[in-house]
């Protein structure tokens, strides 16, 4: 179908690095923190990550800045082609498009795989979108779980609270800006272990996939960007 399957992005993960056992242990510097701290610099492919605490909340906030070599639309893309999610995002099995609204407006449905012996994730994803405009120089995305939008399937356990917010910009040198600040709670049956160590890999890993899908041309190229995107 014209695409290739990049498991790069995954494969960066299967193992644990000195520099991931260093953050580990600025995990639990920081653990009892409700201000952000940085996760992971990656300056080779100028990606940083970041979490905080949030008041009231057990688990994590993260926020992930990414460059990309190409331009908004490149991006966009790769980014709305939602069937193809599960070619590049973290751990996606199945991804696709349940419904398109209007050209700013979505819903899709992800599933995602866990850690052995936890049940897999699913998650319906409710999207709405602020183009580029004149008075406003960025795409700004908005993303909310919507669990009762479709029955539950048993064989997953649903995502009932995941809320991002995403900003994509030119940096006006050929380069796209990707910002992304979101909560995830995967829901019960899941240890916190496990989850710190997902929001704190999965942000990092997503964006990856994202910067190579773009920067190597691995997209839908008549698909059409149904809004402004500069």
């Amino acid at each position: 179908d014209g695409f290739v399957v990049d498991s790069d992005a995954e494969e960066d993960d299967d193992y644990e690095t000195e520099d991931e056992e260093s953050e580990d242990i600025d995990d639990l510097r920081f653990e009892r923190s409700n201000e952000w701290y940085i996760v992971k610099d990656d300056q080779h492919h100028s990606i940083q990550t970041w979490a905080k605490r949030e008041d009231g909340k057990q688990l994590r906030s993260f926020k992930v800045r990414g460059e990309i070599k190409g331009s908004v639309e490149e991006v966009m893309k790769v980014f709305l082609d939602f069937d193809n999610w599960k070619r590049w995002s973290w751990k996606v099995r199945i991804s696709k498009l349940l419904k398109k609204v209007s050209a700013t407006e979505y819903y899709a449905y992800v599933t995602h795989d866990s850690p052995f012996g936890v049940p897999d994730r699913d998650v319906v994803l409710h999207f709405n979108i602020e183009p580029h405009s004149a008075k406003q120089a960025y795409i700004d995305i908005k993303i909310n779980a919507e669990p009762n939008y479709i029955s539950k399937d048993p064989e997953f356990v649903r995502i009932e609270a995941e809320t991002m917010r995403m900003k994509i910009y030119s940096d006006g040198n050929g380069k796209t800006v990707f910002e992304n600040e979101g909560y995830v709670d995967p829901a019960s049956g899941m240890p916190i272990w496990s989850i710190n160590f997902i929001q704190r890999s999965a942000p990092y890993t997503i964006m990856l996939g994202l910067k190579r899908r773009v920067e190597n041309h691995l997209y839908n190229q008549s698909f059409v960007v149904p809004f402004a995107t500069k």
